[in-house]
């Protein structure tokens, strides 16, 4: 079982993860991560070191047209215990947008779940691996959540 103390460390991590991809803030997130470590991104793409690993990641999706008019929202739901130094990590996520500013409330943009396995090393927690999954609904669900504010707002 996790410590209480490895266990907010851990959170922490992730919401710092957020945190530096909200803030477009490239460096931070790399530095969140182990040097060997990948991810998989929300279209199923794998960014591993021949792919430019999670500094290609970061670069490609904090130049997206969201990136600086969205927030994310994230909750830890679960830890498994890999090994003694190791722990896979699954929270729910949720994207917001406002577009052009032009609304008061954001628009919910997508939904899904993180998995991180995060590694205990030299006296700090690292993420290792990173797969993001998207949740789709189907196109009609979808279009409904981005395009009526009615469901946006709620």
């Amino acid at each position: 079982m996790i410590s209480l103390q490895d266990r907010s460390d851990v959170q922490d991590l992730i919401a710092q993860y957020v945190y530096g991809m909200d803030t477009g803030d490239a460096d931070y997130v790399v530095g969140l991560f182990a040097p060997e470590a990948d991810c998989i991104d929300v279209t199923g793409k794998t960014w591993d070191a021949r792919s430019g690993g999670v500094a290609g990641f970061t670069k490609q999706f904090l130049t997206t047209p969201y990136k600086r008019i969205g927030q994310h929202y994230f909750q830890v739901v679960k830890f498994e215990k890999v090994d003694g130094v190791t722990y896979r990590v699954r929270s729910f996520w949720s994207f917001y947008i406002w577009k052009n500013g032009e609304q008061e409330l954001p628009i919910l943009r997508m939904i899904g779940l993180y998995t991180h396995t995060v590694t205990h090393a030299n006296g700090q927690w690292l993420i290792s691996h990173m797969k993001i999954e998207p949740w789709r609904a189907g196109d009609e669900a979808n279009s409904l959540l981005v395009t009526d504010p009615v469901h946006a707002r709620l």
